[in-house]
């Protein structure tokens, strides 16, 4: 299942229809919302989780959430609003068949056994998609939940080699696993991979080997021109940042289950060459995989190398945010194919003000 179009509203800022595709990279200039917009679709994961933090903060905002998924060929849409600590609203459509509707105390919820209308009396600060699951009579919930449970958040700038058990407000996935732990459980042949991947964006490893002391997990890598093996987190910033997205998005190909992958500032703080690299690598076994990606970066490295096809560029007026991409602008994206700017460019230079009224 993949998230088509996402909408976010809160008080302060607001997020209008951005349209996602398989492969998405968000771009925007500071202070316009890329890692707002990620953080928002991070709070619906966390909710459709149920997940005690957001449950507990949500509420207390007013907010609103439309979001539509495409599912084999159901189009899926589902959204809620919260306003002064109570959820006023909340609806779930498939293919503009109503299941669910909802006011604050009251709504209506389609029983798939019995074929009618239940009317429902949900309590006023929880989600009916949280207080009535049932897999027979909602199986439907159960596909927006499947999706959320397995929805991967990644700060890159903030995975850092001096943290070892990883600080979940920095570095986040819903797996109940870490990377170490999925280190672990990669077979040779994936582990081998993850290997040769890092040695393709520029780095020299022999060897990565995993082991377990004390019930926790570790892995070593040993680098060429080195006698001694280094720890993982001994490793150089960009080295460990590189290695621990490779290792989980190997783990996730081996689960043999579609997700979705969600990383903020990808290739932040590499070299050029490597950024450019990491880029691609990413973006192809995500392709290759089934995997959705979005990613943000005003990486001049990593822009040049991703087709502008796949780009959201955020514009902000105000406290609103809209979005320029292929779908809503197909002229402006296929007539820059030919000024021979860079994708850079397209971003940086005035090339969108002078061609968008």
């Amino acid at each position: 299942m993949k998230l088509v179009k996402f909408s976010y509203k809160d008080a302060d800022w607001e997020l209008k229809d951005l349209e996602l595709d398989s492969l998405n990279l968000v771009v925007a200039k500071n202070a316009t919302g890329k890692s707002k917009s990620l953080v928002a679709m991070k709070y619906l994961a966390s909710m459709l989780c149920q997940e005690s933090e957001t449950i507990k903060m949500f509420p207390l905002l007013n907010i609103k959430i439309v979001a539509e998924f495409v599912d084999n060929d159901d189009l899926i849409k589902y959204q809620f609003a919260f306003k002064d600590g109570k959820c006023v609203s909340e609806t779930f459509e498939i293919n503009n068949v109503s299941y669910l509707k909802r006011t604050p105390s009251q709504g209506t919820l389609q029983n798939l056994i019995t074929g009618e209308n239940e009317e429902i009396f949900p309590p006023e600060n929880r989600l009916v998609i949280n207080t009535n699951r049932d897999t027979k009579k909602y199986s439907y919930f159960e596909r927006l939940i499947d999706w959320a449970d397995i929805v991967a958040f990644f700060d890159f700038s903030n995975i850092r080699p001096s943290i070892h058990e990883y600080d979940q407000n920095k570095f986040e996935y819903t797996a109940d696993l870490d990377v170490p732990t999925m280190m672990g459980k990669l077979n040779d042949i994936a582990r081998e991979l993850v290997r040769k991947e890092l040695n393709s964006i520029g780095y020299s490893i022999i060897k990565i080997s995993s082991y377990e002391n004390q019930k926790k997990h570790y892995y070593d890598i040993n680098e060429e021109g080195c006698e001694e093996p280094i720890t993982s987190f001994m490793l150089s910033q960009g080295l460990y940042r590189s290695l621990a997205l490779l290792i989980y998005i190997e783990y996730i190909i081996s689960l043999r289950h579609p997700t979705m992958i969600v990383i903020d500032d990808l290739c932040e703080g590499l070299d050029y060459e490597r950024a450019r690299k990491l880029g691609e690598l990413v973006f192809k076994k995500c392709e290759d995989s089934n995997i959705q990606l979005i990613a943000t970066s005003n990486d001049s490295f990593l822009m040049d190398v991703v087709d502008i096809k796949y780009w959201n560029v955020l514009q902000r007026k105000g406290s609103v945010v809209t979005a320029l991409n292929n779908k809503n602008h197909p002229k402006l994206f296929a007539d820059f194919a030919f000024t021979g700017l860079s994708n850079f460019d397209f971003f940086s230079s005035d090339y969108i003000n002078r061609n968008v009224k």
